[in-house]
């Protein structure tokens, strides 16, 4: 029997807050919060390392000449050398090696937050839109029962999957929100210029398969709305069984094609890929995680209580 099945009799406000109550607060395994803590350190790691070089360009206030955002609210508080600057970079990466590992994360995670709101306040316009992302996947991830994979008998927790589907609902609106963006206030989608002009570009294109195959503004005209179609249908196609496949092969497709086309950061693509296994259900995970492969970098080294 179908437990969603509308009993008889049942109101429509009855059934609308019984699939609300499954929704969000139906417990199920944790294992897509686990993996998710995980990546989420691993992936703002390799979005920190690259900068250590370059510390000096991107926080030294000689170099910058622009203040810190809350300069004006804390005074010179945060005006600080570039000495302090390298501490709290090396602080954060090690916060982050904990936290993937599991020792101590949730006491960890609200000042991983803040060194990030520090570091990245400086330059947070120019991060571009998937570090603001990351961003705030690390204050929605809050809500995650991140905490371990398997209790003290070694079966696998269960929690309610209300914050599990913030950090989701989350990723789908950025497609939704940009098909809008393109199509609203954005110019060259529709009649094909945006994709035509950015292959064309040193800066974007001109770049592997946009270098070896030049298109003309007929076919990046066709581009640009497959990937409005694309996008809108990876958006609300990850919220249906029996489209959810097809949408995440599609999402990987399209940022393996961009990838392959254009020079974006390779972090943005990986960031983007990554929240896939967000929509895993949970006989998928059972099979990627079977009894007896319990990581103890996935499972946390702190264990509850009896």
């Amino acid at each position: 029997m179908n437990p969603m099945a509308s009993a008889p009799g049942e109101s429509v406000r009855q059934r609308f807050a019984a699939r609300w109550n499954d929704f969000f607060f139906a417990e199920s395994p944790v294992y897509a919060a686990v993996y998710f803590r995980v990546f989420l350190a691993v992936w703002t790691a390799g979005f920190i390392l690259p900068r250590l070089p370059h510390l000096r360009e991107l926080y030294a206030e000689r170099a910058l000449q622009v203040p810190h955002p809350w300069a004006e609210r804390f005074g010179g508080l945060l005006t600080l050398p570039l000495e302090i600057t390298w501490l709290v970079t090396i602080a954060l990466l090690v916060c982050l090696a904990c936290f993937a590992a599991g020792y101590h994360a949730r006491h960890l995670h609200p000042f991983i937050v803040l060194m990030l709101a520090y570091l990245l306040g400086y330059n947070l316009p120019r991060v571009h839109a998937y570090g603001q992302l990351a961003f705030y996947q690390w204050l929605v991830a809050y809500c995650l029962p991140y905490d371990r994979l398997c209790d003290r008998d070694g079966a696998v927790v269960r929690s309610p999957r209300w914050g599990l589907r913030i950090a989701t609902m989350l990723f789908s609106t950025v497609y939704l929100f940009s098909v809008l963006a393109k199509t609203v206030s954005g110019e060259g989608w529709l009649d094909g210029k945006a994709l035509f002009y950015t292959m064309r570009s040193p800066d974007y294109g001109s770049f592997l398969l946009s270098a070896w195959v030049p298109i003309s503004l007929g076919v990046a005209k066709v581009l640009g709305w497959g990937t409005l179609a694309n996008e809108t249908f990876v958006g609300l196609g990850l919220w249906h069984g029996r489209t959810r496949r097809w949408a995440m092969l599609a999402c990987f497709g399209m940022h393996l094609v961009m990838a392959l086309s254009m020079r974006v950061s390779v972090l943005f693509h990986l960031l983007m890929v990554g929240h896939l296994p967000l929509f895993f259900a949970d006989d998928t995970w059972q099979r990627i995680w079977p009894r007896g492969r319990r990581l103890s970098a996935f499972n946390g080294f702190r264990r509850s209580r009896p």
